[in-house]
């Protein structure tokens, strides 16, 4: 089998946590590249990548545009030159609020994060996507 690269952008539980658990053993030769939004906050990701070590872990907030800015120089420090899967998996669901009831605040916090987040990040994985199509 050759290797493929995953990046899952959210992966610090859940879903996300799932996917890069099953494509790490899937095949010791894939390579996953797993973000999260706090390190220090992702003790089931860090023992995970402890005990595969197909997994590497980069920080990246869909919030801050400075974060998703980092894209490049972390990827770059992993030695991707390309991509085979991205996986948007990060957002919030925070407030369990009415329509009636949410301010003005929470929502543009969740279209950031959930909307505009996306759209920046797969700005930032598009051309990796393309080396590896190739």
């Amino acid at each position: 089998m050759t290797q493929q690269i995953y990046f899952i952008a959210g992966a610090t539980r859940g879903i996300g946590l799932v996917l890069t658990k099953k494509f790490a053993e899937a095949n010791s030769s894939n390579l996953i590249i797993a973000s999260a939004r706090n390190l220090d906050k992702s003790d089931e990701l860090k023992a995970l990548a402890a005990k595969l070590s197909n997994i590497k872990i980069i920080q990246l907030d869909f919030a801050s545009e400075e974060s998703i800015n980092t894209v490049d120089k972390q990827l770059e420090a992993l030695g991707i030159k390309g991509i085979d899967t991205f996986i948007s998996n990060a957002g919030i669901f925070e407030n369990k609020l009415t329509l009636f009831e949410t301010d003005g605040a929470d929502l543009k916090k969740h279209y950031a994060v959930n909307t505009v987040g996306p759209v920046l990040i797969f700005q930032k994985v598009y051309k990796y996507l393309l080396e590896r199509e190739t």
